[in-house]
This record gives C-alpha cells, sequence and structure tokens, in this order.
C-alpha cells in the first residue's frame, strides 16, 4: 500500500524534474542547489520511512545509478553530464535503486529517436548534445504511468 509520503515524493519530484527538464532545455545546465535540496530532502525522507539496521544499505544503493552515471561521465569526458547524474542521484534517493534504473533506461531508450533525426534531418552531428532530462522526464512519466 502507498503512504502518503511516497505520493507526496512522487508529487515533489515530478515537478522538480519539470523544472530541471524545462531548464535543461532553455539554458543547457542543471541548476546545483536545487538538486542537493531535493536530495537531502528525498534522503531524509527515505531515512525516516526505512528501519533503523537497513538505512545506510538503502541509501547507499539508492545512490549507486546516479554515482555509476557520475563515474561515466567523468570516464567519458562528460559525453554524459555531471548534472544528469545529478539528477539521476534525486530520482534514486526519491525511488530507489530500482526505479532510478527504469526511469533512465526508459529516458535513454526515448532519446534515441530524437537522437535519430537530429542526424537523419542533417540538424546536427554525432557531437550535437541534447537536453537529456527531458527524456529522463519522460521516463518518469512512463514509470509512473506502468505503476498504476
Amino acid at each position: 500500500m502507498i503512504t502518503g509520503i511516497q505520493i507526496t515524493q512522487k508529487i515533489l519530484l515530478l515537478l522538480y524534474l519539470a523544472k530541471a527538464a524545462e531548464r535543461d532545455i532553455r539554458e543547457k545546465r542543471v541548476a546545483v542547489r536545487p538538486a542537493v535540496k531535493m536530495m537531502l530532502l528525498s534522503g531524509g525522507l527515505l531515512i525516516l520511512t526505512t528501519a533503523a539496521g537497513r538505512r545506510l544499505l538503502r541509501l547507499g544503493m539508492a545512490a549507486l545509478p546516479g554515482m555509476t552515471v557520475l563515474l561515466i561521465s567523468g570516464i567519458s569526458r562528460e559525453a554524459i553530464g555531471k548534472g544528469d547524474a545529478l539528477v539521476l542521484l534525486v530520482v534514486g534517493f526519491s525511488l530507489g535503486a530500482g526505479a532510478a534504473c527504469e526511469v533512465l533506461a526508459a529516458g535513454v531508450f526515448l532519446s534515441f529517436p530524437a537522437a535519430l533525426f537530429v542526424l537523419i534531418s542533417k540538424k546536427g552531428d554525432r557531437r550535437t548534445e541534447l537536453p537529456f532530462l527531458p527524456f529522463l522526464l519522460a521516463g518518469y512519466l512512463l514509470y509512473l504511468a506502468a505503476e498504476g
């Protein structure tokens, strides 16, 4: 059964992702301060809703998808932006590691047609940077719809 805290957390994440996606489109950047605030809020709620003996494990697991993308960002010289990894950390703290992976996979899958369009229409080349957060938002919406 879903609790009031979980519903509130999902709504807050939706609002945060919508604002972050809009900023990513407009400014091609992720604001760090709101992301950190959202991580602290989500991490705090995660701690409050987790049994005492499992809190550290659950926090570590929730951070894993975002930390993995952050590592890939560093290795790939930011082919994937560090801001995208920061937002994925927020998603992980809000939903947990498994759901964050589902949202990420959906976002990546949804970004392929846009990237293909840019290449085929000659609007850019393979180095053209597309904002990823709108696709992450769409992936989250798909996750919510599939969840029922």
